[in-house]
């Protein structure tokens, strides 16, 4: 839930890191204990599957992992652990960044490279008529 406080802006050229936020609906994570607890204590009982929630869960998706029904909730909290690190697996964003800087790297060679070349032949043409 606090996970993205300390963490700075990305400059203007990246894109922003998407925050998720699973547990806290509000507008604004709680600040004090007594406000955190109770939706601590309300995440922990859903993970654990204690209000028939992950018991739903289970029927969808960690029956494809495991053929045998467990009695412990580890593969549940496994497989949403895994679904929520999913979006990190595939996102290509620091890879598009680092072509996007690459590529402005070879124009600006190639910029400083022809007006290089061009004041070049200024000078030699100008040092041709004196």
């Amino acid at each position: 839930m606090y996970q993205y406080e300390n963490e700075v802006e990305p400059p203007a050229w990246q894109k922003p890191v998407p925050k998720r936020q699973r547990y806290y609906k509000g507008i604004t994570p709680p600040t004090t204990v007594d406000v955190l607890l109770p939706v601590v204590q309300t995440a922990a009982i859903s993970i654990l599957g204690l209000n028939g929630a992950v018991g739903k869960m289970r029927g969808k998706t960690a029956n494809k992992w495991s053929v045998r029904k467990k009695k412990d909730h580890v593969d549940a909290v496994l497989v949403k652990e895994l679904q929520e690190e999913e979006a990190d697996w595939i996102s290509y964003n620091h890879d598009e960044t680092a072509v996007k800087l690459q590529l402005t790297d070879t124009i600006f060679e190639s910029l400083l490279a022809d007006t290089v070349d061009a004041i070049n032949r200024v000078q030699t043409r100008s040092s041709c008529f004196l």
